[in-house]
């Protein structure tokens, strides 16, 4: 079965920022990230899923680009390695995030918009941030911007859940 790409909606950026994070920490966490200089807009959300065998559908990637962005060149950077404690992930508009995660979680925010809808293999909240499963659950993964090659401004950004590399191709 080959992969599928599953569009979750749209999120709008205002702030120039994303924040990269499990939806479940607060901004001053050394896991998180923020990617500064984004083209403000709507963004694209999207979800790649794959078949792991036994494991089953898997999120394998979850990214944005920004509409105007999406079929469109663009360089892909790495950013960070984040960090997943509660199985999820999201993309946000940093002024959202941090009225919600300043220095304290949001309760009824994180209970109504992650663990009541932890069956669902992504989706958008409240027009501005995507959440999504995060392929085998928690652990540290990499991100990635897109970024314009004129200004540099960053158009999108992924997180890879799932590699495509073979883990026996390490021993050779």
């Amino acid at each position: 079965m080959e992969n599928v790409i599953e569009t979750l909606g749209k999120i709008r950026v205002s702030s120039s920022k994303i924040v990269t994070s499990d939806p479940c920490y607060t901004m001053d966490v050394w896991c998180a990230d923020i990617i500064n200089n984004a083209l403000n807009g709507n963004y694209n959300a999207y979800i790649e899923i794959s078949d792991e065998g036994v494991w089953g559908k898997r999120v394998k990637r979850l990214f944005i680009v920004h509409e105007d962005y999406d079929n469109k060149y663009y360089v892909r950077e790495y950013e960070s390695n984040c960090g997943v404690d509660s199985g999820t992930f999201c993309f946000a508009d940093h002024d959202y995030y941090a009225e919600r995660h300043t220095d304290k979680l949001d309760e009824d925010w994180y209970d109504k918009n992650v663990c009541n809808r932890c069956e669902e293999n992504g989706y958008v909240v409240d027009g501005v941030c995507t959440i999504s499963s995060s392929g085998y659950g928690d652990g540290c993964y990499d991100v990635y911007s897109y970024r314009e090659k004129e200004n540099g401004y960053a158009v999108g950004a992924e997180i890879i859940f799932i590699d495509d590399y073979d883990e026996e191709d390490i021993d050779s």
